[in-house]
């Protein structure tokens, strides 16, 4: 009886993973997009992405938004700020954050 009462808390775990593993790639994506810009393209923007998730076999389209904002340091050094943020198929709000810095290389 007591694995019966597991089997749903499984599956709403497994699907909050899913969830934060898109997440998670999309603020890599974000990252690696900025890292290839010129040095002074680098700049503050947001995207909004909708995804089909399948959920119990019924597709599902979750809304995910992006926002970096990119800190100039000074110095040649860059931060780079990303925040993932979503309703999961459980309507639950949740976010991720993702930083990482760069440095302008100067021969």
């Amino acid at each position: 009886v007591a694995l019966i009462g597991l089997y749903p808390a499984s599956v709403r775990a497994s699907r909050q993973a899913h969830g934060h593993l898109v997440a998670a790639n999309l603020a890599e994506r974000e990252i690696e997009f900025s890292r290839a810009m010129a040095w002074e393209a680098m700049e503050n923007r947001n995207a909004e992405y909708n995804l089909l998730i399948e959920t119990n076999g019924a597709p599902t389209t979750v809304e995910y938004e992006t926002l970096m904002d990119v800190t100039d340091l000074g110095g040649g050094l860059k931060r780079l700020h990303v925040t993932v943020s979503w309703n999961g198929t459980d309507r639950m709000s949740r976010k991720l954050e993702m930083e990482t810095y760069v440095a302008k290389l100067v021969p």
